[in-house]
């Protein structure tokens, strides 16, 4: 991910917003993804999904986990937060298998997590 653009605290929330817009929308069309089929995934209607692209309205914070989601990237990708300099290294086996389950339908995703739960429940409770 290019990181274009860096969250600033002196960043108005109109161009915040803006900028996020254009970000989501090259990000859905760099995925092949038109306004309307990006907006079904997120159970909403184009009309409305077009507002946020283009800043006409905000978009919600409840949208922001579900979108990132949608297009595959982390929260940290979707608001252009630069990575921590420091020590780099192959992710994980464990962050990646993390990654991946967050992309699984919900359903599947309950599966894994119930299965967490056995494990480390029954892990706690020995």
């Amino acid at each position: 991910m290019n990181y274009t653009t860096q969250i600033t605290p002196s960043m108005r929330d109109e161009d915040f917003f803006q900028q996020l817009g254009q970000r989501i929308a090259a990000l859905r069309q760099q995925r092949g993804l038109s306004q309307a089929a990006f907006a079904e995934q997120l159970g909403l209607k184009q009309q409305a999904w077009a507002t946020y692209e283009t800043a006409t309205r905000r978009l919600p914070s409840s949208l922001l986990l579900p979108t990132a989601q949608a297009l595959g990237i982390t929260l940290d990708e979707l608001m252009a937060v630069e990575p921590p300099k420091g020590k780099r290294g192959p992710v994980p086996k464990l962050q990646r298998q993390l990654d991946a389950v967050a992309r699984l339908p919900k359903a599947e995703q309950q599966l894994v997590s119930q299965l967490l739960d056995k494990f480390v429940g029954g892990e706690a409770a020995a």
